[in-house]
């Protein structure tokens, strides 16, 4: 049996167009709790995992209450995030940024 990768399960499950999807996704909380802790040349982001999440999607501004993008780690694959904690690389040493989480539930529920 063939493993599927990150991107062909993200493609396949959560991934895809809404007017593809099997049922109606469900409606779950925001996550709560988020703490950005600023270390060497990183920020660690936390919160409280949300039960029937498949993944959190990171987003960042930088200004508060500026516009919010998905965080682009360039990792090329998913931009979700499976579970808490979140490390952000991408940012430059000095630069204050702004954090915001929202949880991600699965579409292909019937």
């Amino acid at each position: 049996m063939t493993q599927a990768s990150a991107r062909t399960d993200w493609e396949n499950r959560i991934g895809r167009r809404s007017d593809d999807a099997v049922g109606a996704a469900p409606r779950l909380d925001p996550p709560t709790g988020l703490v950005a802790e600023a270390g060497g040349h990183q920020v660690t982001l936390t919160w409280d995992a949300v039960p029937g999440a498949v993944g959190y999607q990171v987003y960042v501004a930088s200004t508060a209450g500026g516009h919010l993008e998905p965080l682009d780690h360039h990792g090329r694959d998913v931009l979700a995030v499976p579970h808490p904690p979140y490390v952000d690389t991408t940012g430059t040493v000095g630069e204050e940024r702004f954090y915001a989480v929202a949880t991600l539930s699965d579409v292909a529920v019937q």
